[in-house]
């Protein structure tokens, strides 16, 4: 089947069409006057209708899906404590299986995680797409879950390519899912209420205009016209002697001023009276000397990566919130040695479900399970 999403043309995917069929079905049945509905049940109950919101992840290694449920594939990205997602619906199962999530949130697929698409339906030279409407999908093949669609003429950003598929920079409208428990909700502030308009300015209230009086009238008793003119005064002329200031004496040099505080001092001895001594010259403060400076310190080098060797049985665990559905067991004891992590697209686990196999890879601790490391696998081999 073709990688290209053409319902308008009826010509769409595999998925599309197992999903039309039992539409159609019951459109027919309902025609022909049959009450029965026929038909596969829905597992999905209807989204939320509400707008986009921000929620916060709750705790570390929150897992990426495909689609809405723990046992689609996942994504090579994990979400930890404090991260942010933008939630575009709200998701519940009407009837999931057993250690599923019930209720999950489609997210807008963060930007550091890849999408693949069909090299035909590309135009490799300017990176836009020459199908009417693309499907991205989380991994190079048509087995992989869609994460978004683009329409003809849209460019892609080229990241790697891979046989006949192209790995690029997912674009706006692309999405994932994540499990809705381990998320709660970002609350906004409320607005800051408006603010109230400025009373008017009140313009000030004239003086009240006395009343006119007419013409030759004479003046009304009790009020006076005019100011009362005061009565001149003598005049009395002073001699007044004006005392030129006093001189500022020039400065004098210091030898010349030294001379003449001896000279007052020799004249106070000969008068008898008492003389003030010169106080001496105290020379100026010396700032002290600046510390010295200490080295800096050298840096800390960081520790080195703990790589190890380990022999053991791949087996599956259902567990909700592990850091992988894989671990490791030993053959002897018959107990889990590491959850086994692999960021590497070409090492698929369930390939080595139920064989014994030597995994050599970074053995670090998980906060969470602080009894059982995690290795990320950098090689493994089956052991015969």
């Amino acid at each position: 089947m073709e990688d290209v999403d053409r319902t308008g043309n009826k010509l769409s995917t595999e998925a599309e069409m197992k999903t039309s069929f039992p539409i159609l079905m019951v459109a027919v049945c309902m025609a022909c006057g049959n009450t029965a509905v026929l038909g596969a049940e829905t597992n999905t109950a209807p989204a939320t209708e509400s707008p986009a919101f921000t929620a916060v992840a709750k705790t570390d290694r929150i897992l990426l899906r495909g689609q809405p449920t723990i046992f689609s594939e996942r994504l090579p990205v994990q979400l930890n404590k404090g991260d942010t997602v933008t939630v575009l619906e709200t998701i519940t199962l009407q009837k999931p299986k057993e250690g599923d999530e019930t209720n999950w949130f489609r997210i807008a697929l963060p930007t550091n995680v890849p999408v693949w698409a069909a090299a035909e339906y590309l135009d490799t030279n300017k990176m836009t797409v020459t199908a009417n409407r693309l499907n991205l999908r989380a991994g190079p093949g048509q087995n992989h879950s869609v994460l978004g669609r683009v329409e003809k003429g849209a460019s892609l950003k080229l990241i790697e390519r891979k046989n006949d598929w192209y790995k690029v920079e997912p674009p706006p409208g692309t999405y994932a899912f994540v499990a809705a428990a381990f998320f709660e909700k970002k609350e906004t502030p409320p607005p800051a209420p408006p603010t109230p308009p400025a009373p008017p300015a009140t313009p000030p209230t004239p003086p009240p205009t006395p009343p006119a009086t007419p013409e030759g009238a004479p003046p009304s008793a009790g009020i006076s016209t005019a100011p009362p003119t005061q009565p001149d005064s003598p005049k009395v002329e002073t001699n007044v002697v004006l005392t030129p200031p006093p001189e500022a004496k020039p400065p004098m040099p210091e030898l010349i001023q030294q001379e003449a505080e001896a000279k007052e001092r020799i004249l106070a001895r000969i008068r008898g009276h008492a003389v003030t001594p010169t106080p001496p010259v105290t020379p100026a403060a010396t700032p002290p000397p600046p510390p010295p400076t200490q080295p800096p310190s050298e840096a800390t080098t960081p520790l080195p990566k703990r790589v190890v060797t380990r022999e053991g049985v791949v087996k599956f665990t259902i567990h909700v919130n592990v850091p992988s559905w894989y671990e490791l067991v030993s053959t002897d004891t018959h107990k889990v040695i590491n959850y086994l992590l692999t960021t590497n697209t070409n090492i698929v686990l369930k390939d080595f479900k139920g064989k014994r196999v030597i995994v050599t890879g970074e053995e670090a601790l998980d906060k969470r399970w602080t009894n059982t490391p995690v290795l990320t696998i950098d090689k493994i081999q089956v052991v015969e």
